[in-house]
């Protein structure tokens, strides 16, 4: 197909008109460019505002099949010939997209109709060949489904397979219409049950699904896929009970059917039973039998489950044979990520639109979207995302398993979810993935900081970090630049006005009179820790001797919640090498919710040095890294240098100690060996 635009001048062209050769003119460059997924795109986009517009269709069927996309083939040359039904190469690209795609009752059908209407095309040739075949597999196809091998036959299961066409397009109205069609024709053909009870699940009537699967089950108890339907179905209703029945009534079906392994390891790894996942895979290379469908997508699940119980090994290989394969793409995914160290791979069974439908997912979008930033926001968004769960409490009962299952972006968006609505159940369900080994550490560390965010963790919990487990700090706090009173201990508006002097004198390196206005602010309130502190630090900068430990000590046994004066004795501790005593004495801070710039900067320093002081330097410099952000009035250039250095610095000094470990044993040895 080629594409030609003659645009007109004249000024009587609307303007409607003109945005349609604009927009028609990028999809028509691009395709003659062989952009082809971009072409695709422009073109998809025509004809949301052009339906009619045949050369979008045209660009869309051809983008299409270079692109891999049956669907949107079908899609486009069934309007096409919508459009034109003289278009002999539509005619001829939709029966060749039906038998690519295995609708081989549609292919046959539109194939004669071809050959009936173009007798002397080009393609006829190609197109008897291809319908031979296709009369082969229509044959096995009608047995395989107990209809006549007749025109009422084809019939029937071209309605079968137009219902699942029109499902695949997210057309579900039209789909259900033309399943209904069907079991008013024959109310005993149990696919068309399995196929309506699927599109009903798509359309999120979870409900309805179940009422149908059901009817299946009535025709034939033993249908795997309607067990493997009403066990999915029953899940994300979260009726885990009645998910489990039927779930382990399809665990003990047999069949030479090849599909059934695939529905078993997809039903039991939505569940999260792995170890039935894996059986069936088993018993499916046992038979060596072939799996003609979504082959790639059962060997990526059986890895999951693989690498879940522990056999990373088998896991790798499957996933690497599933890559090879045509729905493999989350296979290759998944490889990518086995580069990485355990600890740092995002590995997934099923993505997140697996688990919550485009439809309910944009229902979410919809209502938090219309919630007006302000002093507000966070409470009403809270409100809305509970009338949410409330309204679907099927979604809420999945966060488990998608916690444990899906991808990082799954993972993440539920995380923020269970933040933004502070339900209990969902915080609680948070906390034992945070708290867990499953996935990264990054996302595990991140589910634990919103959970910090919600008070629902201390600021210091233990995670698993690079396979073991480290006690963390959540960073979960607000830092405020406002002045504040200190907490407990309020101050006369008098005694603000002298302090406040006295910490500008100070900062201007007159200390005389910094302590000056300190003392009259004392005589106001002589027992202000505020005062004290900085009557103290002003005395020292003064040259007077003081016992600064003591001082300090005193200072916090009178006041043992003044930041200042704990963090001073801490960081005085942390030079004695004292380290058991700071990290004791810092303890009443580890949960502390709200800060004072000046105080984050000194909390900074306290932590950084303590790390320091440990032979910690990563966090340390993580530490040294949120100073930066608070403190920008002083050059931090010598601490910078510090750390660049540091990994020599720890190298050696763990050298060094392996040393004198090596030789205290050498001396320890000599002497006992002198006693004999």
């Amino acid at each position: 197909m080629g594409f030609k635009i003659k645009k007109k001048k004249s000024i009587f062209n609307r303007l409607g008109s003109l945005n349609k050769i604009d927009m028609l003119s990028e999809a028509i460059d691009l395709y003659n460019a062989e952009r082809w997924s971009e072409a695709f795109e422009a073109a998809e986009k025509g004809v949301k505002d052009y339906p009619n517009e045949r050369r979008f269709w045209e660009i869309i069927a051809v983008a299409g099949a270079h692109l891999g996309k049956t669907i949107s083939l079908q899609r486009a040359y069934g309007k096409l010939i919508a459009l034109d039904a003289n278009d002999d190469d539509a005619w001829f690209g939709l029966a060749q997209a039906y038998a690519i795609d295995s609708r081989i009752a549609l292919a046959v059908k539109t194939f004669r109709q071809f050959l009936e209407k173009f007798p002397f095309d080009s393609k006829v040739e190609t197109a008897a060949t291809i319908l031979k075949s296709c009369e082969k597999d229509l044959a096995r196809i009608l047995q395989d489904f107990d209809l006549p091998n007749t025109e009422e036959g084809l019939e029937l299961a071209c309605l079968h397979e137009k219902a699942q066409v029109l499902m695949h397009q997210h057309n579900f109205e039209r789909a259900i219409k033309t399943s209904e069609e069907l079991i008013g024709k024959k109310p005993d053909f149990a696919p068309v049950y399995n196929n309506l009870s699927l599109i009903y699940s798509l359309d999120d009537q979870y409900e309805k699904a179940v009422e149908i699967a059901q009817i299946v089950l009535q025709l034939q108890p033993d249908n795997f896929h309607a067990l493997a339907n009403l066990a999915k179905f029953n899940f994300f209703l979260g009726k885990r009970d009645e998910a489990e029945k039927y779930a382990n009534q399809l665990l003990e079906i047999e069949s030479d059917n090849p599909m059934i392994f695939a529905k078993k390891a997809e039903t039991f790894a939505y569940l999260g039973n792995d170890e039935a996942v894996v059986e069936s895979f088993k018993k499916f290379q046992q038979l060596k039998i072939e799996l003609p469908e979504s082959v790639g997508f059962f060997k990526h699940l059986a890895a999951f489950s693989f690498y879940q119980l522990g056999n990373e090994k088998e896991a790798k290989k499957l996933w690497k044979e599933a890559a090879e394969e045509e729905t493999g793409e989350f296979a290759k995914l998944n490889l990518e990520e086995m580069i990485y160290p355990k600890f740092e791979r995002n590995l997934f069974a099923f993505p997140l639109n697996y688990w919550i439908s485009g439809k309910t997912f944009q229902e979410l979008v919809t209502s938090t979207a219309k919630i007006v930033d302000g002093k507000n926001f966070d409470k009403n968004l809270q409100a809305k995302v509970q009338q949410f769960f409330n309204k679907h409490p099927n979604v809420l009962a999945l966060f488990s398993n998608i916690l444990e299952r899906s991808d990082a972006r799954g993972k993440e968006f539920i995380i923020k979810l269970i933040e933004w609505s502070k339900v209990p159940e969902a915080l609680e369900m948070l906390k034992n993935f945070a708290l867990g080994k499953n996935g990264a550490d990054s996302i595990r560390h991140q589910a634990a900081m919103s959970l910090g965010q919600a008070d629902y963790l201390p600021n210091k919990v233990k995670l698993w970090k690079n396979d073991k487990q480290t006690e963390i700090t959540l960073l979960c706090f607000e830092v405020t630049y406002e002045a504040t009173e200190v907490e407990g201990y309020p101050m006369k508006p008098k005694t603000v006005q002298f302090l406040q002097k006295g910490v500008r004198a100070t900062h201007e390196g007159n200390f005389d009179l910094a302590q000056q206005y300190y003392e009259m602010a004392l005589n106001i309130q002589p027992n202000h820790p505020s005062l004290l502190y900085n009557m103290m630090a002003t005395k020292l900068n003064r040259g007077e001797k003081l016992d600064l430990r003591s001082e300090l000590e005193s200072l916090v046994e009178r006041f043992p919640n003044y930041t200042f004066a704990v963090l001073s004795l801490a960081l005085q501790y942390i030079r004695d090498k004292k380290l058991k005593e700071a990290d004791k004495l810092v303890s009443r801070f580890h949960d502390k919710k709200k800060w004072h710039v000046t105080e984050i900067v000194m909390w900074c320093k306290f932590n950084m040095d303590f790390l320091i002081a440990k032979e910690s330097y990563e966090e340390a410099k993580q530490w040294f890294g949120m100073l930066k952000q608070f403190d920008d009035q002083h050059d931090h250039s010598g601490m910078e240098d510090f750390f660049e250095k540091a990994e020599l610095y720890g190298a050696v000094s763990k050298i060094m100690k392996k040393a004198e470990e090596s030789k205290a044993r050498s001396k320890k040895k000599n002497v006992v060996g002198s006693k004999k």
